[in-house]
């Protein structure tokens, strides 16, 4: 007698979902094809969640349980299984979440709020897809728009499980962004969400403990964490976050041999499952709790292994949706290399205090050694790093120039679900253009044009973002009066100011005054400079300090609150525009930080292109295949033939076979068998009035210097947009 592939269906389902039982998921993926033949899409859609559980929760394959959920999903419609299709649609966004699929969970999520909020007794599904959605947010760097999403879901009214775990991702999100009086001031509501129900009282006592540690409360933030762990309290990944909690607290405490065996455990129950606990957080704790035991090579293993995480998930990040992985990468990196450099400086201070007086002579020649060579090996990994930075740098400019150029070609007018995820991969992508140009400006390897701004006129249109880097009751004067144009642009100077505020602030009381101020002076050179000074009532900073803050990776925050790169950027912005920053200060008299800057006349560029090159097409040269078709497509949509070659010794051969005749030519810097360089000069002896323009996202501009004082010839620096391309094209022709 042949079974029917229902019977016992029921109960593998339960055992399967609620157990995670193997044998039972085994069961029902031997009868999925016999489900689907079936015809009826529900039985088949139960056996698929039950297979898909067990594949994440026993085998921790997250992309092999979305086949299965997404296997499901094409054989049911919403309309016929309203609430088979919302448990599968979230429980997909859920796995693609725990891959780290950020963009991609948002369309479904949308989805899944739209159609939850049309049937009856859909608010649950519907705060679920919410909070999934605020999590995506947060983790592309919208965090504005995650925490609205919080707080819908924990709105008046809003009392499911989710409303709980909303509030509780709404703390650890706040304390993240650094606004610890924001998370303290949810402690009511949270304290009024402590009911009877298990999983909700859980994220009450997870949250609560995390305010214990923003607010430097290590006793009691670690006997909140301990007590839900010695009760086996939460999931396992709010298991390992309280691993965490108690790990900082006892850092805190100064037991950091305790510390470290909650960390151990912590690494432990991670397993390599990706999740909202995120690795580097306890690897980062246990590097610090190793050093402060003075156990420095198990410091630089886990150092070391950081450095491969985070590699790893550049990696991942750049082929999955451009996130803000490499924020984090650039982060992490610099982190590192501080550890580094302070536990070795730390070594050497311990052997030399441990000195025999008699041996101080002959010691002193060996430490002169040992400086140099500590010195060398420095120089090797600083300028390792300056490598990889070009290269990932010159590889993501590529590709940002690729998806800046492919958000304006998309036709959104039909998909208006679609446009708020692509306006998010559009404010990634320009925040990843600045991450990705403060890398490169550290490395050296900074591509810039020619940028003239008047410092006044751009603070005075700024001022209200600069106010808003204030506390709320702190307050900002203005006295603006050196008119005069710098070789500093509007974005360096948004940089510059914006760290040199956001110290201020930090430094300062809550009611403190922070004075702004420019003023013009002849530079003993005989030249006309301008000085900028923000003063502030803050702490003041004591002279070993003051003689270091613009060290890289110098801070004196307390751990994973500053990298000590900002004054470093600051300093290098300056100096790059020709001036000089230093600062004055005292303990408990507030600092000065002074610049100056020379100022230069505003020079606007004659027109490249002659109006009778209006018919002639465009030579565009550019060995990568994406990048090529993407800037060609934009030269097309503004109504220009243009020529493709994919590298140099073929962008001359085309020119010559159109015999010299080319409105111009727009070519890739770096590119096999000839650069753009040689193209230029080989074109430029045979016709030295040609237009040229060249683009590149890595090589340093002063390797073009004597090429670009050539009155035809500019430089486009990537990545840019295609509105950037189109004003170049203005700025060159204004009559096209």
């Amino acid at each position: 007698m042949q079974i029917s592939p229902i019977d016992g269906l029921d109960a593998d389902c339960a055992a399967a979902w609620a157990e995670q039982d193997a044998e039972a998921a085994a069961r029902l993926e031997g009868r999925l094809a016999a489900l689907r033949e079936a015809g009826d899409p529900l039985p088949h859609a139960r056996a698929c969640l039950g297979v898909a559980m067990v594949r994440w929760a026993r085998a921790a394959d997250p992309a092999s349980a979305l086949a299965c959920v997404e296997d499901a999903l094409s054989w049911i419609r919403f309309e016929d299984a309203p609430a088979a299709w919302l448990r599968l649609a979230n429980f997909a966004i859920f796995l693609q979440l725990e891959s780290e699929a950020w963009v991609e969970a948002i369309p479904l999520a949308l989805a899944v709020r739209r159609q939850a909020s049309l049937v009856e007794n859909g608010e649950q599904a519907h705060n679920q897809a919410t909070a999934n959605l605020a999590w995506a947010l947060w983790q592309l760097g919208d965090l504005d728009g995650a925490e609205g999403l919080y707080l819908e879901c924990i709105a008046p009214g809003q009392e499911g499980h989710y409303a709980g775990q909303a509030m509780g991702d709404l703390i650890a999100l706040r304390l993240a962004r650094g606004d610890t009086q924001g998370a303290e001031a949810l402690r009511p509501a949270l304290e009024s969400m402590a009911m009877a129900e298990p999983r909700r009282q859980d994220v009450v006592e997870v949250a609560r403990a995390r305010l214990d540690l923003a607010a430097g409360r290590w006793q009691s933030a670690l006997a909140g964490a301990l007590g839900l762990l010695d009760a086996n309290r939460g999931l396992p990944e709010e298991q390992t976050a309280l691993r965490a909690v108690a790990a900082e607290a006892l850092l805190g405490l100064g037991r950091p041999e305790a510390a470290l065996a909650q960390l151990q455990l912590g690494l432990a129950q991670l397993d390599g499952r990706p999740g909202p606990v995120d690795p580097l957080q306890l690897l980062r704790l246990k590097a610090h709790a190793h050093h402060t035991l003075g156990q420095h090579d198990q410091t630089l293993e886990v150092a070391e292994e950081m450095g491969r995480r985070e590699l790893q998930r550049v990696r991942r990040s750049v082929g999955r949706g451009l996130t803000d992985a490499l924020h984090r990468f650039d982060e992490e990196l610099r982190h590192l290399r501080t550890i580094e450099l302070e536990t070795r400086a730390r070594s050497l201070e311990r052997s030399n205090a441990a000195l025999d007086a008699a041996r101080r002579a002959a010691e002193a020649a060996l430490q002169a050694r040992e400086a140099r060579e500590d010195q060398l090996r420095q120089a090797t990994i600083l300028e390792t790093a300056a490598r990889l930075g070009g290269n990932v740098g010159h590889e993501i400019n590529n590709l940002l120039t690729v998806v800046l150029g492919s958000i304006e070609a998309l036709d959104l007018s039909e998909e208006a679900a679609l446009q708020s995820p692509i306006r998010h991969i559009a404010v990634a992508s320009e925040r990843m253009r600045a991450a990705v140009g403060r890398l490169m400006l550290l490395t050296g390897q900074q591509p810039r044009g020619v940028e003239s701004t008047d410092l006044d006129d751009h603070i005075a249109a700024g001022q209200r973002r600069l106010r808003a880097g204030l506390r709320p009751r702190q307050t900002l004067d203005l006295d603006l009066q050196a008119p005069g144009s710098t070789r500093l642009g509007p974005t360096e100077i948004d940089q510059l100011i914006g760290n040199l505020v956001a110290n201020a602030s930090a430094a300062m009381g809550p009611e403190g005054n922070l004075r702004l101020s420019t003023r013009p002076f002849l530079h003993p050179s005989g030249a006309a400079w301008l000085r900028l000074e923000l003063t502030d009532d803050g702490v003041g900073i004591d002279a070993e300090k003051l003689a270091r803050i613009f060290e890289p990776f110098y801070t004196s925050q307390r751990l994973g609150r500053g990298l000590g790169l900002g004054l470093t950027l600051c300093r290098v912005m300056v100096e790059n525009a020709g001036g000089h920053i230093e600062a004055r200060s005292r303990p408990g008299q507030g600092t000065t930080l002074r610049i100056d800057l020379p100022l230069q006349a505003r020079v606007d560029a004659p027109a490249l292109l002659a109006p009778a090159a209006g018919n002639l097409p465009v030579l565009l040269v550019e060995d990568e295949d994406l990048v090529r078709r993407s800037v060609a497509r934009v030269l097309r949509r503004s109504w220009l033939d243009v020529v493709e070659a994919e590298d140099g010794q073929a962008g001359l051969e085309a020119w010559q076979q159109l015999q010299g005749r080319v409105r111009l030519v727009l070519s890739d810097v770096l590119m096999p068998r000839m650069n753009g360089k040689e193209l230029a000069r080989a074109i430029l002896a045979e016709a030295p009035d040609q237009p040229i323009v060249l683009m590149s996202g890595y090589t340093a501009r002063q390797s073009l210097e004597e090429l670009l004082q050539l009155p035809n010839l500019r430089f486009l620096p990537k990545p840019f947009s295609p509105d950037d391309l189109r004003a170049l094209l203005d700025e060159l022709s204004p009559s096209r």
